[in-house]
């Protein structure tokens, strides 16, 4: 089955609240697109996979995103994404980009490890102050491009202008450039 191009919607007050907290209209998720506009998460690829898999999927990318777009304690995500696992070890028919093993091994073992110290992360304000920085980096570099900007544009009419000037001086000739 083809499902390239196919979109999965996911609404509710998790996936709005992601939206609210990274404060942008697209927001790329993996494999996923979130479209803040609309409230839908559109499967960007996963090539040729069942419907079980792509629902497995969608759900494992909700609980995932929980801690980072809600506030409080998220128990029992974690044995809940392994289920998942599961179904998708079951359901996959190509197999994921060589990337999402390594990264899928680091979130599991950071996921242990705070269950094992029976650690309180606040991830959702950890997350908003990392985006607030990044923001300000991208406001920082904007306002940079746009002085540089300015400033040729700015040498760009005195040349022009100096150029005039020659010209006027030499009878409304263009001088020859050396």
């Amino acid at each position: 089955m083809d499902v390239q191009g196919r979109e999965r919607q996911q609404q509710g007050s998790a996936a709005q609240d992601a939206s609210q907290a990274v404060g942008a209209s697209q927001q790329a998720l993996g494999n996923f697109l979130y479209d803040a506009a609309s409230g839908r998460i559109n499967l960007i690829d996963f090539g040729d996979e069942g419907e079980v898999m792509l629902g497995a999927h969608v759900e494992a990318g909700v609980m995932v995103g929980l801690p980072f777009g809600t506030p409080g304690l998220h128990g029992g995500m974690t044995h809940r994404v392994s289920e998942l696992g599961a179904v998708m070890l079951k359901h996959r028919l190509t197999p994921p980009p060589d990337e999402s093993y390594s990264l899928h091994r680091k979130l599991s073992g950071a996921f242990l490890a705070c269950i094992t110290l029976k650690a309180r992360v606040p991830c959702r304000q950890l997350f908003l102050e990392a985006y607030d920085a990044h923001e300000a980096l991208l406001a920082r570099e904007s306002a940079h491009n746009a002085e540089v900007l300015a400033a040729q544009h700015a040498d760009a009419q005195r040349r022009s202008q100096e150029r005039q000037a020659v010209a006027a001086a030499a009878g409304g000739r263009e001088p020859l450039a050396a």
